[in-house]
């Protein structure tokens, strides 16, 4: 297996060496909470809304407060909100995680003629897999680079 030769990066990808995830101003997130909901509200349920915002939002309140928490968890830690995305999103999330959180792989229409056809598919399909498995398992995986705009950024490995 040439790919488990390959000497797993030490210092990239780790987490340690990119920015820290940006977190919003308090004003900056409640701005846009009140957009994001307005289409959903009637006129007098969006007005309560905004009145609700305005007094979570004031100076030395419950939302300053809370800000702050999030500041110093920033400060401690590389990804504030990585442990909130893995308990909602995945561990307190009760619909089928494949189809509605986990990517997918969809392969191309197979035509198999014999038995040992599609067996020769699986057992090849299943090698891949477990291919894998090993090079996560000894966190061997080469480094993921960011495309677009900041192409050839290292990536954090750590959801892997």
């Amino acid at each position: 297996m040439p790919i488990l030769d390959q000497e797993p990066s030490k210092t990239e990808g780790d987490g340690d060496d990119l920015p820290k995830l940006p977190l919003p101003s308090l004003q900056d997130t409640l701005d846009i909470y009140l957009r994001c909901v307005k289409h959903l509200l009637t006129k007098e349920q969006f007005s309560r809304t905004q009145n609700i915002v305005k007094q979570f939002g004031v100076p030395g309140g419950e939302g300053e407060l809370l800000q702050r928490k999030l500041v110093e968890r920033r400060e401690k830690m590389a990804n504030w909100v990585y442990d909130f995305w893995l308990n909602d999103m995945y561990l307190n999330n009760r619909l089928a995680l494949p189809v509605n959180s986990s990517p997918a792989m969809v392969f191309p229409q197979q035509n198999f003629r014999l038995p040992i056809d599609y067996l020769r598919f699986a057992a090849h399909l299943l090698s891949g897999v477990l291919e894998y498995k090993t090079l996560l398992d000894a966190h061997a995986l080469p480094i993921d680079y960011a495309q677009g705009q900041l192409a050839g950024t290292p990536l954090c490995m750590e959801q892997y």
